[in-house]
């Protein structure tokens, strides 16, 4: 009964995280090879809320295009991971706009496209970002209605003309789809490299997370010989492979909780404690009563009935929801919930 109640609380909460999703976050996207026009980004769905991880090298811009109608709404600005005097600008171009006054000699503007430059204007104070989680810098940012319909191109770039990295957001409708709930999981060790941050910092607490409960799972359990009784006088289970695949799974939930602990505790540090926080929590204290239950599971294998498996799904689809196990995670709660009793 008491399992049942903390499923039942961990469904309210991830119903409540998915209504908050919507209005917190964009959806994170990778360019790369876009500093030309005949090579910008396209960005098919302009009105959703994209942020999209890029890099602006010395003399140069990251390009962008999309289409639009005539009373469509262009929103887009740009971040950087840190304060570090990197602040991007961008240029908007439109054959609708007349004249490039100002535009910067690393822009290339298509022909018969005017310009219009934005130019960057930092705040200097770090936004709380929820589900990568991070702090941002704001540089720029444009909202404006279109009056012709056409390709628009935006150019980020440096007055400096230094390189760095930099965000690009497009849009304003904030939604995650179903694709998003299977590659956000996926994207935040990489947004975190984007970040700067050294690989032994993104994936380490990660790894140690997900081996701390493998150890848990082979202190606790037996191979079935009297040799390997371990833990409490050997009260632990012994070894199938439905539990070795409960305890796999739990690996992963537990790491990619270590993994956005780290995360939020450093991006918390820098931008404040926000709303935002209490976002990210739900997404960690969801994945980690999940990722314990499966490890309970994975000790204590008991035959699988009808409600024992509807249970395992369950997690699955919670795990799904608050971007749990790196996708693969849910997946084998799926795979142990069909294998049969041993």
């Amino acid at each position: 009964m008491h399992r049942r109640r903390v499923l039942a609380i961990c469904f309210v909460a991830v119903a409540l995280a998915a209504v908050a999703a919507p209005a917190l976050g964009h959806v994170p996207a990778f360019s790369t090879d876009n500093d030309d026009p005949g090579n910008a980004t396209y960005v098919d769905d302009p009105a959703k809320s994209w942020s999209f991880y890029d890099r602006v090298d010395a003399n140069e811009s990251a390009y962008y295009r999309t289409y639009l109608d005539a009373g469509d709404r262009l929103q887009v600005s740009t971040f950087t991971p840190r304060a570090t005097g990197f602040e991007p600008g961008f240029v908007v171009m439109s054959p609708a706009l007349n004249g490039t006054d100002g535009v910067p000699s690393q822009v290339e503007v298509p022909e018969g496209y005017g310009a219009r430059v934005v130019e960057p204007e930092p705040s200097g104070d770090a936004e709380y970002e929820p589900f990568t989680p991070a702090a941002l810098y704001r540089t720029a940012e444009l909202n404006a209605t279109v009056d012709t319909a056409g390709t628009y191109y935006v150019a980020a770039y440096d007055p400096d003309r230094g390189a760095g990295a930099v965000g690009v957001v497009v849009g304003y409708q904030e939604s995650f789809g179903v694709e998003e709930y299977v590659t956000v999981p996926l994207d935040r060790p990489r947004i975190h490299e984007w970040e700067g941050q050294p690989a032994w910092f993104v994936y380490g607490p990660i790894l140690l997370g997900a081996l701390a409960t493998l150890g848990a799972f082979a202190w606790w359990t037996t191979d079935g010989s009297e040799d390997d009784a371990r833990g409490a006088g050997g009260d632990g289970g012994t070894r199938t492979t439905r539990s070795v695949v409960l305890a796999v799974a739990s690996a992963l939930y537990g790491g990619g909780v270590a993994g956005v602990a780290v995360q939020t505790t450093v991006a918390a540090s820098v931008a404040g404690l926000t709303t935002g926080v209490l976002v990210t929590l739900a997404f960690v204290a969801i994945p980690a009563l999940l990722g314990w239950y499966l490890l309970g599971r994975a000790i204590d294998d008991e035959s699988p009935s009808r409600a024992r498996r509807g249970t395992l799904l369950a997690v699955a689809l919670l795990g799904v929801g608050t971007w749990a196990g790196f996708v693969v995670g849910p997946a084998l709660v799926v795979l142990a919930a069909g294998l049969p009793a041993e």
